[in-house]
């Protein structure tokens, strides 16, 4: 299972310097195959480089008006009337809407492309019959296609970072220089570090329709259901917003998208609709969790020196509405054990509704029907064995709250992309 989390906040760092106007063409088309024939990848990879940024023409205009504004005041009023737009803001404006507007296109062939290829990838995976020789060729060729697609999509994400930084670099000396509002500009015109994040989703729809065909799967994806305990294996990384394209993209050649609540195609049945920037914008999950803790921070105090058995108790929702009255909250138990412990780190949760919240807080020692009519108000349907399990997690949660004198300290917010087969908790 892979899980992606885009904070709120960017953290991204860009590391191009702008100095001398020397930039590296090598590391923008670096590591990239060109010349496929079938998708004519050559003609695709050289409008990379014709519609780059001209850093020359702008440097020479960026030039040519710091000795222009040199002149004496009353002269210079008179040459660049206060009213009107600095030219050089004009020059700049022109160029870096050429620039947005090539990226648009390509964003737009690519994904005409990558869903002329799902249309492919349905077609296998749907058919009755599945013939090894056809189908399986049929597969073979639609997976090389979809990674060359993808390698196209990382171009263009490369292509967009090293323009965006290439503006970004000139605006700031521009608004020094002559008070324009260049920068301004860029964050207008391309507002975003990534390209279109729809392009993913098709792509996991493509990968997803080959691995049915390949694996001749008649039974579809279920609807998936969060499991209220298991053992956690976690390995974490930062990621820049410029390298997110290619490592989601990644991500979705070995699992589908997981979006919670859903089930069925992420990729729109209108031909002519565009995908757009849907997987943050609609489709991934915003999670805020709650997390308690005592006045001391004992509770993080242990898990920042992991020590055995240290816990972490939390609340937790999705969605951008925040849970009212009957509403589900899902309360978190997460314990931390050594390597050397027979047992292995987990994760628990049950769900309470949130007005049993405040109750939930109240460092009273409860009873088991307590705990029990609790439980039962937010999932009426547990059997026995589930509800006598649930029961007792959430007496041992708001035993901790009594003990420790919990209360809310932090909360965060951020979404999330999972990519994780909806059959199963494991891949």
């Amino acid at each position: 299972r892979f899980s992606i989390s885009e904070s709120l906040e960017s953290l991204s760092f860009l590391p191009i310097i702008f100095q001398n106007s020397t930039y590296n063409m090598a590391s923008l088309f670096g590591g990239i195959s060109s010349g496929d024939e079938i998708l004519n990848d050559a003609g695709f990879y050289e409008s990379l480089q014709t519609e780059m940024v001209n850093v020359e023409m702008l440097q020479a205009e960026l030039s040519k008006r710091v000795s222009t504004s040199q002149l004496p005041i009353a002269t210079f009023v008179e040459t660049f009337p206060l009213s009107q737009p600095h030219p050089f803001q004009r020059v700049f404006e022109k160029e870096i809407g050429r620039v947005a507007r090539f990226i648009d296109s390509q964003q737009d062939a690519l994904e005409g492309q990558s869903k002329t290829l799902l249309r492919s990838a349905d077609d296998s995976s749907t058919r009755r019959q599945y013939t090894v020789g056809r189908d399986g060729k049929m597969v073979i060729d639609t997976r090389v296609s979809t990674q060359k697609l993808a390698d196209r999509c990382v171009a263009l994400q490369r292509f967009l970072t090293q323009n965006r930084q290439i503006l970004s670099d000139m605006a700031s000396k521009a608004d020094e220089e002559f008070g324009t509002t260049c920068v301004a500009c860029v964050r207008d015109l391309l507002p975003k570090p990534t390209i279109n994040s729809g392009l993913v989703c098709i792509h996991s729809d493509i990968y997803n329709a080959i691995r049915k065909a390949e694996e001749k799967d008649a039974v579809g994806e279920a609807l998936w259901q969060a499991p209220s305990s298991f053992q956690r294996s976690t390995t974490k990384y930062w990621v820049k917003d410029e390298n997110l394209t290619q490592l989601m993209l990644a991500c979705a050649a070995e699992a589908p998208l997981l979006i919670y609540g859903k089930t069925g195609p992420l990729t729109s049945n209108w031909p002519m609709q565009k995908e757009g920037d849907k997987l943050w914008e609609s489709l991934a999950s915003k999670i805020t969790s709650v997390y308690f803790d005592s006045a001391d921070m004992c509770l993080y105090t242990e898990r920042i020196q992991r020590l055995e058995g240290a816990q972490l108790l939390r609340a937790r929702w999705y969605g951008t509405r925040k849970p009212v009255g009957t509403d589900i909250v899902f309360v978190e138990l997460k314990t931390h054990h050594e390597k050397w412990v027979a047992n292995k780190s987990v994760k628990e949760r049950a769900s309470i509704q949130e007005q049993d919240m405040v109750k939930f807080l109240e460092p009273v020692v409860w009873t088991w029907s307590v705990a029990e009519e609790m439980i039962k108000r937010a999932k009426p349907k547990l059997d026995a064995k589930e509800l006598h399990k649930a029961t007792e997690l959430l007496i041992r949660m708001h035993n901790l709250v009594v003990k420790h004198r919990l209360t809310a300290c932090v909360r965060s917010v951020y979404d999330r992309a999972a990519f994780q087969s909806s059959k199963s908790n494991g891949k």
